[in-house]
């Protein structure tokens, strides 16, 4: 049995299945490439295949003429004839065939997750052949039932799916007035070309879960009457109203706290075998990614003051116009060879450093002294802020050259966020970030973006975000 297959308008495929039962496995031989006629021997390694052969460099819209001959042991030969030389060879019946552009094969939807309670992400495997033509567009089929009997459509410019690097596989995600919280939704893709459209690709099914919204109406009540300290309050409040069609809610959670404050307090250990005579030590301070400073370098018995000293002439960073600190005690006492300061910060409400910090960093120099000495540094306790105020952390993508690409973000053992694309805006990071169970509600603004891409320096891209949490009180 013969049979022929056209794929592309420079290419075609003449398939032919040898005369075995067992025709189970395939095999596709490197493509021959002929402009008006040619010749090609494909050598079985097993009589049960089912053989491909790749013609190249064919023309588009001329019709060409294939046939297919087997062959054994017996060397081909010329025979002379009374009609003229002929080959011993039995020839197939030729086919005529013609090539031509097709439509692309089906894309598949890989996965489908909530991107927000509004919004859809979508991981595609690009068509495994574009048709001869380059894909140009998809078309994007969403409705509620798995029959599509009502379906709304997107068409989407192929330049606005952008790939994983490194992988065969298309990200997109996108929000729709069609859309709804807490509702199903079945979706579908094609991949189309200049000649058409592909087959539509298999459903995935997604649900648009989200955390729910906030409740309202919330009272705190305390006893007016007791026999003994009031230590009990009673909070109440009402569901987020009215419910929306499939929410759920399993159950809320309820914090507390008080305007009381607590300092931070850090240790430093200066530890030695032996005595030492001109080790010298510095401590540094960070308050953000992109503000540090480092004291002078201090003897190995440095007192308090002259600690506490170098720390406060920390001061003020002038390049970022900001504090860096302004109010710390200090501390120091002796223990079997060595020294342990103390440092308290934030006593002053109203300073810069109170609330959970990061911790101080140092490094220290022997400077020809035996006795092995060490620095170490800790945190003795936990700065706590007045009233619950919110923490704040940073995040920092750089860059050089051709930037494109993706990244996922995790909080607290979560799984990880949805795709975030490397020149993602604030709301799209807060929106990725707010689908994960250990966050709740967070504000993200954007602090710098450099966005010059051009190849170059090592820093020519960079973006720089604040984000604050606003509902997980504490550090």
């Amino acid at each position: 049995m013969t049979r022929l297959n056209i794929l592309l308008a420079t290419l075609q495929i003449c398939a032919w299945t040898t005369a075995f039962t067992n025709a189970e496995s395939k095999s596709t031989t490197p493509c021959s490439s002929w402009s008006k006629s040619g010749r090609c021997e494909i050598k079985l390694t097993d009589s049960s295949q089912e053989i491909k052969q790749q013609i190249c460099g064919l023309s588009p819209s001329v019709k060409y003429s294939v046939r297919v001959a087997a062959k054994n042991s017996v060397s081909e030969q010329k025979i002379v004839t009374a009609d003229g030389e002929i080959e011993n060879l039995n020839w197939s019946a030729a086919h005529i065939v013609t090539p031509i552009d097709q439509v692309p094969v089906a894309p598949k939807i890989l996965s489908s997750i909530p991107f927000g309670q509004l919004g859809i992400q979508l991981n595609i495997q690009k068509p495994a052949r574009d048709g001869g033509q380059p894909v140009t567009d998809y078309i994007l089929e969403l409705d509620t039932s798995a029959n599509f009997s009502s379906p709304q459509r997107l068409i989407i410019v192929a330049n606005e799916l952008h790939p994983r690097p490194g992988r065969s596989e298309l990200i997109y995600t996108f929000k729709s007035d069609f859309l709804k919280p807490w509702s199903s939704y079945y979706l579908r893709i094609q991949a189309v070309n200049s000649v058409g459209a592909s087959l539509k690709s298999e459903a995935s099914l997604v649900t648009l879960t989200s955390p729910p919204r906030a409740p309202q109406n919330g009272i705190l009540q305390t006893p007016s009457i007791s026999s003994g300290s009031i230590t009990t309050a009673t909070v109440s409040w009402a569901s987020p109203s009215p419910l929306l069609e499939h929410e759920e809610i399993d159950g809320y959670l309820v914090e507390w706290w008080s305007k009381r404050k607590s300092p931070e307090i850090q240790t430093i250990r200066l530890q030695y075998s032996s005595p030492l005579t001109t080790t010298k030590f510095s401590l540094g301070f960070s308050i953000s990614p992109n503000v540090k400073k480092v004291t002078s370098m201090m003897p190995w018995n440095a007192s308090a003051s002259l600690l506490r000293r170098e720390l406060i002439n920390l001061g003020w960073d002038e390049e970022s116009n900001v504090g860096i600190l302004d109010n710390v005690e200090v501390k120091r006492s002796t223990f079997s060879h060595g020294y342990i300061w103390s440092i308290t910060f934030g006593e002053n409400e109203h300073g810069t450093n109170y609330g959970d910090l990061a911790t101080l960093t140092g490094e220290i120099f022997a400077s020809g002294d035996i006795g092995l000495p060490t620095l170490t540094i800790s945190t003795e306790q936990h700065g706590q802020r007045p009233q619950g105020r919110a923490e704040i952390q940073y995040l920092e993508i750089r860059g050089a050259g051709n930037i494109s690409g993706y990244y996922r973000l995790q909080f607290e053992n979560s799984d990880r966020t949805p795709y975030i694309p490397f020149n993602a805006s604030a709301l799209e990071i807060e929106t990725a970030l707010e689908q994960l169970w250990t966050i709740r509600d967070i504000v993200v603004r954007k602090t710098y973006d450099q966005t010059d891409v051009s190849a170059g320096s090592l820093n020519s891209f960079m973006l720089r975000y604040e984000i604050t949490f606003i509902s997980n009180v504490g550090n």
